[in-house]
């Protein structure tokens, strides 16, 4: 999925990027099927900015900039090795889940290697 949103915006020179996961536990627990609707596809470009765009969104030539200070790891109790993160406040406040759906290149080879990235 992630390569299908590279390969549809040649305008963006990207070296990585992922899905990212809704995981709003209230949601997940009151209407689990409108999680999908806030999942994200964050694109790592050439010059290190970090864009993002809604996955469902039908027009992906939306693209917003964030900042790795605006990026927040958490953590889960029950699921310590899984990477979250949380976005605190803007157009994307909420927790995310790192995707395995990712570029793999010799940057980023996995979940943990976005992580260290997308966080400060």
């Amino acid at each position: 999925m992630i390569q299908q949103f590279i390969n549809e915006q040649q305008s963006l020179s990207a070296i990585g990027g992922f899905v990212a996961k809704y995981a709003y536990p209230i949601l997940a627990h009151v209407n689990p099927s409108r999680l999908q609707e806030k999942d994200l596809v964050i694109l790592i470009q050439a010059d290190q900015s970090i864009v993002v765009s809604l996955a469902n969104h039908q027009d992906q030539t939306i693209w917003t900039t964030v900042s790795r200070e605006q990026i927040h790891q958490s953590k889960s109790l029950l699921a310590p090795k899984t990477c979250y993160f949380k976005i605190p406040h803007g157009e994307y406040v909420g927790t995310y889940l790192i995707s395995p759906d990712l570029i793999v290149n010799e940057q980023f080879k996995n979940e943990m290697d976005y992580m260290k990235f997308i966080t400060v």
